[in-house]
């Protein structure tokens, strides 16, 4: 798991805080965005809805910001894995869904956040939503096997597994609702975002222990 000794316990620490910060940054950002939004509706609008128009800045700059701690905590929680199957590809997908969600900053969403993509940005956008979407509930179900194995990490195996599943079922749910144009596909949005990163926020808390 994490090293000891000398300076090599400071990678695991730094990006164990990441992954700490990150999902309460992007909580905090977001609702403030909602409350400086009138007529805003986070029930039946999508979250990225909120990365155009007035102080747009605020929800590109928490996409980038909290898509960037992501990454940084998917390579430290990589370092603390004992080597075996999966050591590599939980984190990396973990990784890969950091880096959607960041370039997602770069590139907001239209007005409604149409499908299929009405300009380049959006039709960008969209397919690093399905990339993120698709990659996020995979992660914690390819730790979960790792972490079964390891006699410190042997408890988070069961959470970890019932967060891949429940989180794939509610990304079925938000793309049916999405290409529905479904009154609450908004809420299965937020519903989607907050179960893996209560995950990401325990695994980090969990790191800081190692």
């Amino acid at each position: 798991m994490a090293k000891k000794g000398g300076g090599r316990t400071y990678l695991p620490m730094l990006t164990a805080l990441c992954g700490t910060v990150a999902p309460i940054l992007m909580a905090v950002l977001w609702t403030t965005v909602i409350l400086l939004r009138p007529g805003y509706d986070p029930i039946q609008q999508y979250g990225s809805e909120l990365g155009e128009g007035s102080n747009a800045w605020i929800q590109n700059a928490n996409f980038a910001i909290t898509g960037f701690l992501i990454v940084m905590f998917s390579l430290g929680l990589q370092k603390t894995l004992s080597p075996g199957r999966g050591s590599r590809l939980g984190p990396g997908l973990l990784l890969l869904f950091g880096a959607c969600e960041l370039a997602t900053g770069f590139f907001p969403c239209d007005l409604g956040c149409p499908i299929p993509g009405t300009s380049l940005s959006q039709s960008i956008h969209n397919i690093l939503a399905v990339v993120a979407f698709v990659t996020l509930p995979l992660a914690p179900l390819t730790l979960s096997a790792l972490f079964k194995k390891d006699g410190l990490w042997s408890p988070f195996a069961p959470y970890s597994r019932a967060t891949g599943i429940v989180t794939l079922c509610l990304s079925v749910v938000f793309l049916a609702g999405s290409f529905a144009q479904a009154s609450w596909k908004g809420l299965a949005e937020i519903l989607l975002v907050a179960v893996p990163f209560l995950w990401i926020e325990t695994v980090a808390l969990r790191m800081f222990n190692d």
